[in-house]
């Protein structure tokens, strides 16, 4: 329950980070768009007909796209219209996001209050106080939602997650609908076309009218009564603080390696692409064999030390690996920008970072995507420095 409630608690600190990396890359200029990013107008306007490449950045109170992004898009305002297309994923952060277009792409989205009411081809990621997809919307794959109150009224085509103190749910979902609440309600109108799994101190609200297809698995969770009982502003404070901070560290990490040693990002992240099984191999090899050699060693008195520095360097190992994959994230999601910069860059680690704590919303994904991050890090840290001693041997200074 405790890490139910930070999962809700994140919503604002994601709004914060999704707002700060749209400031930085409008600052750094690294866009492609010309006038239409650089602004900081309370409008803005890609009008129709009108085609930018990727990655597009648009700021300002009411953004309306009606042309098209050829790439992936970031938008950060109070009302977000979009008539035109997006080729490509879309991160947003404001109140309101209308789309009357097309999306290719995963749809991210942060806010206090969260509407959807357009159509997305695949998978939609939802954060917020208050997160409702409203009636006639469609979300073409999968759903994820998380916030305090959270409403389904609209069509999810095949997987549903969500978490929340109060979640109800008067749409579709086609396939199974997973949910993590305090309050779960099943009003008339609902369709499960799967399983219907969750997890609550109370038993669901389920309506007779209601459809579900597959099995009810009702997993019954404790009611979070540990310790005093904060306030809904403390625990988003709390966790805004946590978010400035996780982030603060691990840009001070990047700049001092970064300053030290200029190359040592991007020559971290050379080896994944093309050796991806590899990587995940040595990865998972570094993961699960150090704390058991370390465990080794420790059993002898000789080796207690060695072992104690074994562990140290371990855990700073699984520190810098999440910034190695933040950073190989960020670079291939923007890797056309051109030149690579000391500010693009920042960039990639920034996107990387977002990206992480989003998918940390997410119920079981956030372990999977923690392990995974992990895995393809340390990975990337070992072939790295084989590859260095390699060549190393093979162009021996004199």
């Amino acid at each position: 329950m405790v890490k139910r409630k930070r999962v809700l608690t994140m919503c604002v600190g994601i709004i914060s980070l999704l707002a700060a990396v749209i400031g930085l890359a409008i600052f750094a200029r690294q866009v492609s768009a010309g006038t239409h990013m650089g602004d900081r107008l309370s409008r803005q306007t890609l009008e129709q007909g009108e085609i930018i490449e990727g990655p597009g950045w648009f700021t300002g109170d009411v953004i309306t796209i009606d042309g098209e992004v050829q790439g992936t898009t970031f938008a950060a305002g109070e009302q977000i219209i979009i008539n035109g297309r997006i080729d490509g994923a879309l991160f947003a952060a404001g109140q309101r996001v209308l789309i009357n277009g097309e999306v290719t792409g995963n749809i991210y989205w942060a806010g206090e209050i969260v509407r959807f009411e357009g159509n997305a081809e695949r998978e939609v990621f939802l954060a917020g106080e208050t997160v409702v997809i409203e009636e006639g919307a469609m979300v073409g794959r999968d759903g994820y939602a998380a916030g305090m109150n959270v409403r389904i009224n609209g069509e999810v085509e095949r997987h549903l997650m969500g978490a929340g103190e109060s979640v109800i749910l008067n749409g579709a979902v086609s396939g199974d609908a997973d949910l993590r609440a305090d309050s779960l309600t099943l009003n008339d109108t609902s369709e499960i076309g799967g399983d219907f799994r969750y997890e609550s101190p109370n038993e669901a609200s389920i309506s007779s009218n209601a459809v579900i297809a597959g099995e009810t698995v009702w997993t019954e969770s404790e009611v979070w009564q540990r310790g005093p009982q904060l306030t809904r502003q403390n625990r988003l404070l709390i966790r805004g603080m946590f978010l400035i901070w996780s982030l603060l560290s691990s840009l001070i990490v990047w700049l001092v390696i970064r300053l030290v040693s200029p190359l040592f990002w991007q020559e971290r992240i050379r080896p994944v692409e093309s050796q991806v099984l590899k990587t995940v191999g040595a990865g998972t090899l570094v993961l699960f064999g150090i704390p058991l050699l370390s465990l080794l060693l420790m059993v002898t008195v000789i080796g207690i030390t060695m072992g104690v520095i074994l562990l140290i360097t371990y855990g700073l190992a699984l520190y810098l690996a999440r910034i190695i994959t933040a950073v190989l994230i960020g670079n291939i999601i923007i890797r056309r920008v051109g030149q690579v910069t000391f500010w693009t860059e920042l960039l990639q680690m920034l996107i990387g970072l977002l990206i992480f704590e989003i998918l940390s919303l997410i119920p079981v994904v956030n372990i999977l995507t923690g392990i995974v991050v992990v895995v393809i890090g340390l990975g990337a840290m070992t072939l790295s420095k084989r590859r260095t001693k390699r060549q190393t041997d093979e162009y021996p200074e004199y």
